[in-house]
């Protein structure tokens, strides 16, 4: 589809309904392959993530294993679990594994956020097309059409319009005081 029809996919120009009818159905099509698409992506997006917090608790558990067998090489003076989970966390492998899925979820919002995008587009489309039959419907009643008056009434019509023109009307003068009050 031409990207130009896709910039405001909602806007209805009112001289060029026949074109709008036509333009409505490919725009649908359009949106509900898009929406398809972005689907695919989020779920996409969601196994990315998955997938980079099992790796993440891989590096963790390996890290965990490589530094309670042998911790005073490691940095951690002491042999408890805590200790050595705090050893763990200040690896660099762990670190990369934690970038990894804070990416992850980035990406994985960026996809949530253009899917429910797409599909405000196309509400708006289910929308769009009662406004267009509306719009049809005023265009073919002539509702923006000047109003007309019949002819056997039109010289009536034409004497109380001379006669309602509007006159200026008097400035509103201020109140006068009684010494200024004429004798």
């Amino acid at each position: 589809m031409n990207e130009d029809l896709l910039q405001n996919p909602l806007a209805i120009d009112e001289t060029r309904l026949m074109w709008e009818w036509a333009r409505q159905s490919e725009l649908v099509t359009e949106f509900a392959e898009r929406e398809a698409r972005a689907e695919r992506r989020l779920d996409d997006a969601k196994a990315l993530l998955v997938e980079a917090e099992a790796q993440q608790k891989k590096v963790e558990a390996s890290l965990f294993l490589r530094i309670s067998s042998d911790p005073t090489s490691h940095g951690c003076p002491k042999t408890s679990d805590p200790a050595i989970k705090c050893a763990v966390m200040l690896q660099p492998e762990y670190e990369q594994a934690r970038q990894a899925v804070v990416a992850a979820q980035r990406h994985l919002n960026d996809m949530a956020h253009a899917h429910r995008m797409i599909g405000a587009v196309r509400s708006g489309l289910r929308d769009k097309r009662p406004a267009l039959e509306n719009i049809v419907q005023l265009a073919l009643t002539d509702y923006h059409k000047a109003p007309q008056v019949p002819a056997k009434y039109r010289e009536e019509f034409d004497q109380s319009m001379k006669q309602t023109t509007r006159r200026p009307r008097a400035r509103a003068q201020p109140p006068q005081t009684p010494d200024e009050a004429p004798p």
